[in-house]
């Protein structure tokens, strides 16, 4: 279901017109410009974001267009339980679904996770703030015989 369509059954299950919903839903459904199946919900579709995330975001209450005040937890539960077919998944819901991999062991074990591969060794210098700020205020990179990554975002 994507956001609009979440927006319009809050506009019928809590008054107002899906537009004050919509930017709520549009949130929740934001992972997927980072994984493209329904995996990505792992990122929002949880207890956690909620509680913490979307309400420091948001607020408790949003006021819709009527004027009535509506509970941000409640809006994003019957969000995630229209996806999950009525269930409301915590965080350790997924957590223990995932294999425990070293580089998530603050790098103890060696390992690096699978985007960085191909990536340039890290100068662990950068991780003693002294060191980060002289870096810093001189200008000098993590990477300092890299190029600057540019990135072109189109118009």
């Amino acid at each position: 279901m994507n956001a609009y369509k979440h927006a319009e059954n809050s506009a019928k299950r809590f008054g107002g017109n899906p537009e004050d919903y919509l930017e709520i839903h549009e949130l929740l459904d934001s992972g997927g410009v980072a994984w493209s199946d329904s995996r990505h919900r792992v990122l929002t579709h949880n207890a956690w974001f909620v509680k913490v995330i979307l309400l420091q975001l948001f607020g408790p209450t949003i006021e819709t267009s009527g004027g009535e005040k509506i509970s941000v937890e409640d809006i994003a539960e019957w969000h995630i339980r229209e996806d999950f077919g009525g269930s409301y998944p915590s965080v350790s819901d997924y957590l223990a679904s995932m294999k425990f991999q070293g580089w998530m062991d603050d790098g103890k074990r060696g390992a690096i996770p699978p985007s960085h591969k191909g990536l340039p060794d890290f100068d662990s210098d950068l991780l003693d703030p002294e060191t980060y700020r002289q870096r810093k205020k001189g200008g000098l990179r993590a990477f300092p015989d890299e190029p600057l990554l540019t990135v072109n975002l189109p118009q």
